[in-house]
């Protein structure tokens, strides 16, 4: 009973939301799924497409009730197994001294397993055949994120140092890297297939990686776990940048599911040929063409310039309507593919937001709960996997730009060219409640964004360095969409 009505005093068991709070996180919450509400009327998805995104809806609105009831039961479960922190940014206020109930990103990693399996199911049931092939990819996805949120609270019960704590991501990525069955093949961008040459697979510009592809997908999950988990530090900031990230995937799988058709892939059949001519534009058909050159062959003779050039006309319009052809299997494979794709991901990338947007209603400032390094890893984890299996790594690496700024910046700490402390957290001046930039030596600041952002703009709240934060976050994101679309037929 006391450790119920500590919680009820640190507002986790009472249910009753501080009304700043509640504001926050409905105004943070249309901001995140607005701009894919607006997109979602072009998507005229029919037939499978159709019945899954409105599953993946109704899965996502229940796993968000879910998580934000679940994250009540498992902070009573931590505060009485004694797994509690102090908020180190409230020391010297009554704040300070409240324990706050850790590892509470256990909850929102448990709903979203079994939010996934609802829809690996949903996903087999409803596409039909196609889907069928992503079976390998849904259980793959499964057993690396549930190994995420696995060794996430392992860390969180057992705290870990920070070596070991590289090691455990790489550790989560093997099931990924095992079961991954999908193409090593890449496409070449435009400026490097010249320096490329015969490397380029004949005429496709294709550039198949193999091994190397393997390494990419394993760095490129460590990074994203580890990034999460190094851009912390103040309320909201974690759970925040991911739900950013995780709107952003979730408007660029619905925005390109609207582009590439309905569940037919790409609609190609009106295009012509790569040459700009299609053979329904050309005066003659391939038949009269070959009726002309024959006729022409009697009249003048087989030695004839003009019969030879009537001959090559000939040439011309097959080699034209194989090349086209070709051209319509190509766009409608890779229409198709990038469509199937990027379903699979918005199965990923929805529930996830959804977990994560009820996470924030308890870890939001000022937070009643620490997410701990089970939500970090499952986070990064799950945004490294939709983006490598939904085939948008590159978009991925933009919208992940402030984590990796923070992990360049913070480099000279992490690999202890410089000191660093236990806890590299602002200051606070309880006086005014505002935050500063915290100190690694006598003469050094401590090296992250947080920290950098408060020497930019000055001494701040917690809660509006998080939004400065967040809206950096959201910056990066929209310039990935910018850079795609600017980008899209002069560097691929």
């Amino acid at each position: 009973m006391a450790l119920e009505r500590e919680a009820d005093d640190n507002g986790v068991g009472s249910g009753v939301v501080d009304a700043e709070r509640q504001w926050d996180m409905v105004l943070f919450g249309a901001l995140c799924l607005l701009p894919t509400l607006l997109v979602l009327p072009s998507l005229n998805a029919r037939g499978a497409t159709r019945h899954l995104v409105g599953t993946v809806a109704a899965v996502s609105v229940l796993a968000y009730a879910a998580t934000v009831y679940l994250v009540r039961v498992v902070t009573l479960a931590t505060l009485r197994r004694g797994m509690f922190g102090y908020d180190i940014n409230k020391k010297g206020t009554p704040a300070g001294s409240v324990r706050v109930p850790e590892a509470a990103g256990l909850a929102p990693g448990c709903v979203y397993l079994a939010s996934l399996t609802v829809l690996q199911c949903a996903h087999l049931l409803l596409g039909g055949q196609v889907a069928a092939h992503w079976a390998v990819e849904h259980n793959s996805a499964l057993a690396t994120i549930g190994f995420a949120v696995f060794l996430g609270f392992v860390d969180d019960v057992l705290d870990l140092p920070w070596r070991a704590k590289m090691i455990v991501p790489a550790c989560a990525s093997l099931p990924l890297l095992l079961s991954y069955a999908g193409s090593t093949t890449i496409l070449v961008p435009r400026p490097l297939r010249r320096l490329l040459g015969e490397a380029v697979t004949g005429g496709a510009d294709l550039l198949d990686l193999g091994a190397v592809y393997y390494a990419y997908m394993f760095l490129l999950v460590i990074f994203c776990a580890n990034s999460i988990n190094i851009h912390a530090g103040i309320n909201g900031l974690e759970a925040g940048q991911s739900a950013v990230i995780a709107a952003a995937v979730v408007l660029l799988n619905v925005s390109t599911l609207a582009s590439t058709g309905t569940d037919t892939g790409v609609d190609v059949g009106s295009g012509g040929s790569e040459t700009g001519v299609g053979p329904g534009k050309l005066a003659m058909s391939r038949e009269e063409l070959v009726t002309r050159a024959e006729a022409l062959r009697k009249v003048l003779g087989g030695g004839s310039s003009i019969v030879q050039a009537a001959f090559r006309d000939v040439e011309v319009m097959a080699a034209r309507d194989t090349r086209h052809v070709e051209v319509m299997a190509a766009q409608l494979e890779a229409g198709g593919t990038m469509h199937e794709a990027h379903l699979f991901s918005l199965c990923l990338a929805a529930p996830f937001l959804a977990c994560t947007l009820g996470l924030m209603a308890h870890n939001w400032y000022p937070s009643k709960v620490f997410v701990g390094d089970t939500f970090t890893y499952f986070a990064g984890m799950t945004l490294g996997v939709a983006g490598i299996l939904g085939h948008f790594s590159e978009t991925l690496v933009i919208f992940f730009l402030p984590q990796i700024a923070n992990f360049l910046y913070s480099s000279p700490q992490l690999f202890k060219f410089v000191h660093c402390p236990r806890h590299r957290l602002p200051t606070l001046d309880t006086a005014t409640g505002l935050l500063h930039p915290s100190m690694a030596t006598e003469t050094r600041y401590n090296m992250n964004l947080v920290n950098l952002f408060l020497r930019i703009l000055g001494p701040q709240t917690e809660r509006r360095l998080c939004v400065a934060l967040l809206t950096l976050q959201a910056a990066c994101c929209a310039a990935g969409f910018a850079l795609r679309h600017m980008l899209t037929g002069v560097w691929k």
